[in-house]
C-alpha cells in the first residue's frame, strides 16, 4: 500500500525521482565521482575542468559556494577519497556512500526558513538540520567536525570545504577554514584554490522530470578550476592568529578569481 501511494506521489511530483533513484544505485556500486558524472550530464549540464589534481598529496580543496549542485560538479573530477564539509547529512535520506563523506556542520536554534521551494525540497530530502541548539553546542560539533577533518588531512585524505558557508557570489570567508588549517599536521598537505563558474541557483531547477526540464532548461557548460596547489607548510601558519590567516588567503583567492571578489 505504501510503495502504490508513493508511486502516485512520484506520479504527480513534478521532481525527477526516478533519476535520483538511479544517482543512489550507481553511488553504492560505482562511487561517487560516476554517481555524480551521471547527475550532471542527466540535468545538460557539462562539466569543463581548466587546472589538474595530479597530485598524491593529501588536500584542502576552497571552493565558492554558487548551489546546491556544487558538491556534485567538484566529486565528478576527483577520483581519489575526498570528503565534504557541509550541512548535518541524514543517512536516512542520502546513499550511505554519499552520507559517509560528510562532513557535518550545525546551526544553533530553530531550523532555518526556506526562502524558496527548492531549498525546501533540498534540504528536506537531503539533509536533517537539527534544530534547538544551544550556541555552545553547535559550536561544540562544529569544533569535532573541524578536527575531524584536520585528522583526515593529516592521514592523507583530501577535504572539500566552502569557507563563505553560505550559498552566494562574493561573501567573506567563516573562521572554520583557518582553524582547520591551523590543526593539519602532515608537512605535504596542500590547499587547492578552486573556482566554480557558469551555474546559478536557478540551475537547481533542473531537478524537475525530464520533459520539465528540456522544456525550461538548454543545456550548459560549468567550468571548474582548479589552481596550483600552495603547500601549507610552506605558508608558516604556525605564526599567525586565525583572522590573519583567513584574510591571507581570502585575498590571495580574489587575486587569483577577482570575479569572486565582492
Amino acid at each position: 500500500m505504501m510503495k502504490f501511494f508513493s508511486n502516485i506521489v512520484n506520479f504527480f511530483s513534478p521532481f525527477d525521482f526516478k533519476g535520483n533513484e538511479q544517482f543512489n544505485k550507481i553511488a553504492e556500486l560505482d562511487g561517487l565521482q560516476k554517481a555524480s558524472q551521471f547527475s550532471l550530464t542527466n540535468l545538460n549540464l557539462q562539466v569543463v575542468q581548466q587546472g589538474t589534481i595530479n597530485s598524491t598529496n593529501p588536500q584542502l580543496i576552497i571552493s565558492n559556494h554558487i548551489g546546491g549542485l556544487d558538491i556534485a560538479i567538484i566529486k565528478s573530477l576527483l577520483s581519489k577519497n575526498n570528503y565534504v564539509i557541509s550541512l548535518y547529512a541524514s543517512k536516512k535520506t542520502l546513499p550511505k556512500s554519499f552520507a559517509d563523506d560528510i562532513l557535518p556542520v550545525y546551526f544553533s536554534g530553530k531550523p532555518q526558513k526556506f526562502n524558496n521551494i527548492i531549498d525546501q525540497i533540498f534540504y528536506s530530502y537531503c539533509v536533517s538540520l537539527e534544530g534547538n541548539l544551544s550556541r555552545e553546542e553547535a559550536m561544540q560539533k562544529n569544533r569535532q567536525t573541524i578536527a575531524t577533518a584536520a585528522e583526515l588531512i593529516s592521514q592523507g585524505a583530501s577535504v572539500i570545504i566552502f569557507p563563505t558557508g553560505e550559498m552566494n557570489e562574493g561573501g567573506h570567508w567563516k573562521p572554520g577554514v583557518g582553524h582547520l588549517l591551523k590543526q593539519i599536521r602532515n608537512p605535504n598537505a596542500e590547499i587547492i584554490l578552486t573556482q566554480i563558474k557558469g551555474i546559478t541557483r536557478v540551475d537547481e531547477y533542473r531537478i524537475f522530470k525530464p520533459s520539465l526540464r528540456r522544456l525550461f532548461f538548454k543545456p550548459k557548460t560549468v567550468e571548474v578550476t582548479f589552481h596550483t596547489p600552495l603547500n601549507i607548510s610552506e605558508l608558516a601558519l604556525e605564526n599567525q592568529d586565525i583572522p590573519q590567516i583567513i584574510n591571507r588567503l581570502e585575498q590571495e583567492y580574489c587575486k587569483i578569481y577577482p570575479s569572486e571578489n565582492s
